[in-house]
Formats: C-alpha cells, structure tokens, sequence
C-alpha cells in the first residue's frame, strides 16, 4: 500500500512513484489532494488513462457525520 500526500508537477516522477507502488500483487494507491486545488485537477488528469473501475474518487465529507 502506498500514500502520496503531495504530487509533484513533473509527471515522470508520479509514473515512478505510481510504478513503485502498483507493482504488488493487490496494490492500494491512496493520492490526497485538496479539493479546489491544481493537485485536484493534476490528478484527475494523471488519472485519466487508468481503468475507471479501479479508482475511487472519495473525500472527507462522506466520514461527518
């Protein structure tokens, strides 16, 4: 399991860190990003081209109860 708590603008160092990560056999990748924010949008972008059934978009909000 990996935790990536800043992404860094140079997309060949999130493939390497993305790569590190997802070469197990059951990887879990949890990216923290501020909403409103151009990790946000980054993210989402970097994320595009991944199988859309394996990702989970969530926030904080869902666990206020």
């Amino acid at each position: 399991m990996g935790i990536i708590a800043q992404l860094n603008s140079n997309a060949r160092d999130v493939t390497q860190r993305l790569g590190r990560i997802l070469r197990g056999l059951e990887p879990e990748l949890y990216i923290l990003v501020s909403q409103g924010t151009k990790d946000e949008d980054w993210a989402r972008e970097a994320l595009a081209d991944f199988d859309k059934k394996r990702i989970i978009y969530d926030t904080y909000l869902n666990y206020i109860k």
